[in-house]
């Protein structure tokens, strides 16, 4: 039997974090993809009067620290139209009632997806992975507008949604 020397195991070790490195990069481009594929007004993802209209898109957070800090950095970057920040239980309130100053939300729901089999020790496991589905609401019309991108990157799926409605927005002034 060999013996492995500590150089030797150090260039392993390194040459496996560099491909795992490599595969989650690539995993994340395509998710970045995916969204910007299927976030369009022709996948009715996203209304397409947005922008048409002088209203401020209410952004829901929910008290998420990760989420709503993907959704305060993406929205501040990318989109240059009229939006503000609410968290989610204070949406019912008097101030946002105005249909035509806050026509837009955009929100999403979440879940998680559920997995059973057999794993390589012949031991039967169960798995779940959460996931978030972003949608706009058009109150006036109280029409929903889901993507159908339902992942655990919700940072990308933001991006994309602050960068396709910053494009319709100016396409529509």
């Amino acid at each position: 039997m060999k013996i492995i020397y500590p150089l030797r195991l150090l260039i392993i070790l390194c040459s496996f974090l560099l491909l795992n490195s490599c595969i989650a990069a690539a995993v994340m481009a395509n998710q970045k993809n995916v969204a910007e594929k299927h976030i369009t007004t022709e996948n009715n993802a996203i209304p397409p009067e947005f922008g048409k209209d002088n209203s401020t898109l209410i952004c829901v957070l929910k008290g998420r620290n990760s989420r709503d800090k993907y959704m305060k950095k993406h929205f501040n970057e990318n989109y240059k139209g009229k939006f503000i920040f609410v968290l989610e239980e204070d949406l019912e309130n008097e101030e946002y009632a105005d249909l035509d100053k806050y026509r837009y939300i955009f929100d999403y729901d979440a879940g998680s997806t559920a997995s059973a089999g057999y794993g390589a020790s012949g031991e039967f496991k169960t798995r779940s992975a959460p996931y978030s589905n972003y949608y706009m609401l058009d109150r006036k019309t109280d029409e929903y507008y889901y993507s159908d991108v339902k992942t655990g990157s919700f940072g990308k799926v933001i991006l994309t949604y602050a960068q396709k409605l910053e494009s319709l927005r100016l396409q529509n002034l």
